[in-house]
């Protein structure tokens, strides 16, 4: 080949890829790059047809062809996609066309030469195909035929197959890392929005822009566009009792802490009321030791902190529910005739009350909260004994001390005393 003769040929090289390029750098999806691509090569060539073939696995049971492109007089298999039995001798095929690091080609004679099954029921004459190894997933095959004659692959028409597989390849490295991560990003938001309780990150905690979910701005009231989250406004939020606690908290954590951090706080809502929250995180951390990056959850806990507000532990609040439980009995047993043929035969409903982290009180009120607010009301009697020591259940329910036959009557609802915490 001439002087001119090689440039000219490196020219078209270089107008074909940049065709290829633009397909690819065009396309912002899997199918749809390819099908343009092939297209692309598929005019270049002048070939009768082209294909793409997945997995290019010498071990895979089947294979699908995902995009195939003909001429209408040498139509195609039609199976676009649909998984196909590997045929006799198609792990070999694949095993060659891994093995190769330049095209391979087939014609009638080649050793081996065409399958006798791709000439008898396609008509194929010539073949050249090439192993495409993206850098995830399996790899797959690129493919041409000529049916119409034994044609006789040019150097440069194998040169710019393979530049052209490798473009592909390429492209195909891009665009499934970009899928996967769209996938990932939905699967993410899915269950953000899913997910009862705020999640937050914090992408580099030596600076203090934060990154809050929806479900965040929703439980503190307000909307993404009211407030920027970050470290300073965090703090700020947190009730002024509970910030010293947090802050400790949160910096033995971020500088070398083995515990996750994981603590309960009081923090401000849009409307100035001091919401319980559960705030829990873990880190990415750097050779040191030290956190560089740091996510975590808030959960709305207000519903139930009220115990702990108080300070109360688990036996108070056992002691506590005991004591309703023995109320309701009472109540029942004094009731008249007409009140023990309304309730007879009713089903038993236990009342389940959050006592800590993970314990709960099972309470036995014999149909259930709003019916022992109705049996204390209809019966006239207007009191709970609850039987402790500890006066702070006196200051809610203006219980005054004795048995329950002693008890001074007041008016008491077990819906009020939880709005009361």
């Amino acid at each position: 080949m001439s002087a001119v003769e090689q440039r000219q040929s490196h020219i078209h090289f270089l107008e074909c890829m940049d065709r290829i390029n633009r397909v690819i750098h065009n396309s912002d999806d899997v199918e749809q790059m390819l099908w343009k691509a092939l297209e692309t090569a598929f005019a270049i060539f002048e070939c009768d047809r082209i294909w793409l073939f997945y997995p290019c696995d010498p071990q895979a049971l089947s294979y699908r062809i995902p995009v195939e492109i003909t001429r209408p007089e040498f139509p195609g298999a039609h199976a676009l996609n649909l998984d196909v039995p590997m045929k006799p001798g198609g792990d070999a095929f694949c095993a060659k066309a891994l093995a190769s690091e330049a095209p391979v080609l087939y014609g009638p004679k080649t050793d081996p030469p065409i399958f006798a099954e791709l000439t008898e029921q396609f008509g194929v004459r010539s073949q050249m195909a090439m192993a495409i190894t993206p850098r995830i997933g399996a790899p797959w095959m690129l493919g041409m035929h000529q049916c119409s004659y034994a044609r006789e692959w040019t150097d440069g028409e194998q040169r710019l197959f393979e530049g052209i597989a490798m473009r592909i390849g390429e492209g195909l490295s891009t665009l499934l890392l970009l899928r996967d991560l769209r996938e990932s990003q939905e699967r993410f938001d899915l269950a953000v929005q899913g997910a009862r309780d705020g999640l937050w990150d914090w992408p580099d905690t030596t600076i203090p822009a934060m990154w809050w979910a929806p479900r965040v701005f929703e439980i503190l009231g307000f909307s993404p566009d009211e407030i920027i989250p970050s470290e300073s406004l965090f703090y700020e939020m947190v009730h002024e009792d509970d910030r010293l606690r947090v802050r400790q908290a949160l910096r033995a954590h971020l500088h070398g802490g083995s515990e996750p951090y994981d603590v309960e706080y009081r923090v401000r809502s849009r409307s100035g009321r001091y919401l319980w929250v559960h705030g829990r995180g873990e880190s990415l951390r750097n050779q040191a030791g030290q956190s560089r990056r740091m996510s975590g959850s808030i959960q709305d806990t207000n519903e139930y902190m009220g115990f702990w507000a108080l300070g109360l532990s688990l036996k108070d609040i056992q002691s506590f529910a005991e004591g309703l439980t023995h109320d309701a009995h009472f109540i029942y047993a004094k009731g008249t005739n007409k009140f023990r043929d309304d309730y007879t035969g009713k089903s038993v409903h236990y009342g389940r009350m959050l006592t800590d982290k993970d314990s709960l009180v099972e309470i036995d009120f014999n149909t259930g909260y709003k019916l022992y607010d109705e049996l204390t009301l209809s019966l006239d009697l207007g009191y709970l004994n609850l039987s402790t020591k500890e006066s702070r259940w006196n200051n809610v329910s203006g219980y005054k001390g004795g048995d329950a036959g002693e008890c001074k009557p007041r008016p008491f609802s077990y819906a009020r005393f939880r709005l009361d915490f």
